[in-house]
């Protein structure tokens, strides 16, 4: 199985010489195994898996940890979603009475942005799923961490910024290494980077977490790996 890091950045896309050696744009990673392509959110960095791909038929699932806009931003820019004979199944967890099918529409529509979802010509399949619930994926099964290969989990703050951050969404780089030894992963791959956090300051919470835990590593985008 080979997991590919297409975007690792937090809340919002970003650019400029301080962010280049992590990346700048929001999370996707897209995981391979026995033919199947299985791709866990769709922030920016779809757009630039979807470049890869180019205009041809695809037959993966695309899978929503949550759906904040920065994981849903590349939904309309990934160019097998306007093949026609895409297959493409795409998964969510139900909100507050809505599907995702229902988040998406909501997306994708005037005056927020120009197209529908209905502009999409891949056969899509949308699956509503319930929190915690754990369900096959061709030769993958989605359940919570305990016990993965590998873990990727939110970093975007440190302790001082969640004292004045807390209930905004995210986690500090000490829960992510707590739960990554609670449910005794075996690496721990630090994603969803604050985007106000350079080169330099991630490879500090890189040092700090891997003296806490071994195998933890911060998510920089291209990573490809076997898992």
């Amino acid at each position: 199985m080979n997991a590919k890091f297409w975007g690792v950045r937090g809340s919002i896309s970003v650019s400029g010489a301080g962010f280049a050696a992590t990346g700048g744009n929001t999370a996707c990673v897209a995981v391979e195994s026995e033919g199947h392509l299985l791709v866990l959110d769709a922030g920016t960095g779809l757009r630039a898996l979807g470049a890869r791909l180019g205009f041809a038929p695809v037959d993966m699932t695309l899978c929503f940890s949550h759906v904040h806009c920065d994981h849903i931003q590349g939904v309309p820019f990934f160019t097998p979603f306007f093949h026609p004979e895409s297959r493409i199944r795409v998964l969510g967890a139900r909100r507050d009475g809505a599907g995702i099918r229902d988040t998406l529409q909501a997306q994708l529509k005037p005056p927020v942005f120009p197209i529908t979802l209905d502009t999409l010509r891949a056969q899509l399949q949308f699956d509503d799923i319930d929190v915690g619930q754990s369900f096959e994926v061709g030769p993958f099964r989605l359940r919570f961490c305990e016990g993965a290969d590998l873990l990727a989990h939110d970093v975007q703050y440190t302790d001082e910024e969640y004292a004045y951050r807390r209930g905004w969404g995210h986690s500090t780089w000490k829960h992510a290494v707590g739960v990554a030894r609670a449910a005794a992963v075996g690496k721990l791959a630090l994603i969803h980077h604050d985007p106000m956090r350079e080169d330099g300051a991630v490879a500090e919470i890189e040092r700090l977490s891997l003296e806490r835990l071994p195998g933890a590593f911060a998510a920089r985008e291209g990573l490809s790996m076997a898992v």
